[in-house]
């Protein structure tokens, strides 16, 4: 299943700033100096050198969204960012979700792009938007392609923005947008990729030689728990990749969807944080599938 439940969806043409409206995500933060224990308050140079972070709800209650930050720290609103995304590609919102009390946001852009790779296996792309007021995720933008068949989210392999909450924030996260209108090359790229894997053939031989090169291998001394990880990442990968010949074909699209619904849905357990780590930094909790792809690309299959 994708990364949002379907409370998150947002209807197709909606504005970053309605969907942030929708979700009451356009709080602004709420600042105080921080007390100590003992109830007083550091001091450097006259001035409180930490801060706390909260906001008011609509009920009148105040919940914290970052315990300690400095002077340094930029804790304006995400209102600059869903402005950002409005005006590279108004009105492409598909779906917002706003986590904790706010002190993350995530919300997904479709560009209008889509492609046939053959026999209505469709991608389409995508934006994925992050930030946060608790340290936890830089301001950033990520592509990805959606494969309606299986549900997954795949990262493109670039990140086009990111930008840490300085006091200059705001002005960097304008400047750097630019960027954004390389997403439509990356897509391209993407797509040729998909279709020149597409088009390697595997038969079962192959298929079985190929998945376990990939796959760690197992040291001689293995437990028994490690055994058994690995004969069930085994059989998710096999059941994966007989869904995804039945559709495409016994070729490497099918091997590389098969590593990516594992790696994306299994490996994950359908959390949606986990999912959109995934494409935060696919190389470190998609490994298979990054190294299976490098593969590929570099005519190792053939």
């Amino acid at each position: 299943m994708p990364m949002y439940n379907a409370s998150d969806k947002v209807e197709a043409g909606t504005s970053v700033l309605d969907s942030a409206l929708d979700a009451d995500a356009l709080f602004v933060p709420q600042q105080a100096p921080l007390t100590l224990p003992d109830g007083t308050v550091p001091e450097s140079k006259g001035e409180a050198q930490f801060r706390t972070i909260y906001r008011t709800k609509a009920d009148g209650s105040q919940v914290l969204l970052n315990p300690a930050v400095s002077q340094t720290y930029h804790a304006d609103s995400y209102k600059v960012l869903y402005e950002t995304a409005d005006a590279m590609f108004p009105n492409s919102c598909v779906d917002f979700k706003l986590l904790g009390n706010g002190e993350k946001v995530m919300f997904t852009q479709e560009l209008g792009e889509s492609k046939d790779l053959g026999g209505g296996d469709t991608v389409t792309s995508h934006l994925m938007y992050t930030g946060s007021l608790d340290s936890t995720w830089a301001t950033a933008v990520y592509g990805f392609a959606f494969r309606p068949f299986c549900s997954n989210q795949i990262p493109m392999g670039l990140l086009q923005l990111s930008q840490k909450r300085t006091k200059n924030h705001d002005a960097m996260l304008f400047s750097k947008a630019l960027v954004l209108a390389q997403a439509s090359s990356v897509f391209d790229t993407f797509t040729s990729n998909a279709t020149y894997m597409r088009g390697i053939t595997l038969n079962q031989v192959a298929y079985r030689r190929i998945r376990d090169q990939i796959l760690p291998t197992l040291k001689e001394d293995a437990s028994g728990k490690a055994v058994s990880f690995a004969d069930k990442r085994i059989e998710a990968i096999d059941y994966f990749y007989q869904e995804e010949a039945d559709r495409v074909g016994e070729n490497a699209w099918a091997l590389y969807n098969a590593f990516q619904s594992y790696e994306y849905h299994t490996a994950t357990k359908a959390k949606a944080e986990k999912q959109i780590d995934v494409l935060r930094k696919p190389e470190r909790n998609q490994s298979l599938t990054e190294t299976f792809k490098e593969v590929a690309l570099a005519g190792g299959l053939v």
